[in-house]
């Protein structure tokens, strides 16, 4: 299997959610938070924990709008999941969808 990188995934989400938004206005907050998404990824050969923090940021702040919450948000919560796992860190789903970065612990 091909592993299909992260800013190939990305931008096939932010077309889906852009798509989407045509005729339902509920894709908005999530086609703008790709592009949020992508934007901090652009370019750069390797993230690091604070680009990582900031995707889950931007995320998690859609999480507190009414927005679609379909199949493809789903699917970028994973995506973004993967990358925190990449920084060694881990993560739980509340029960609302955010992602919750879990400090280790001391």
């Amino acid at each position: 299997m091909t592993k299909i990188p992260f800013d190939k995934r990305m931008a096939w989400l932010e077309a889906q959610f852009q798509n989407y938004s045509f005729s339902d206005d509920s894709y908005i907050p999530e086609y703008e938070t790709a592009q949020k998404i992508r934007a901090i990824a652009a370019d750069k050969k390797k993230l690091s924990v604070d680009d990582v923090k900031e995707m889950v940021i931007a995320f998690n702040e859609t999480n507190e709008v009414p927005h679609k919450n379909g199949t493809g948000w789903r699917d970028l919560r994973l995506h973004i999941g993967t990358l925190v796992r990449n920084q060694k860190m881990t993560y739980k789903i509340s029960p609302e969808g955010n992602i919750e970065i879990q400090e280790p612990e001391e």
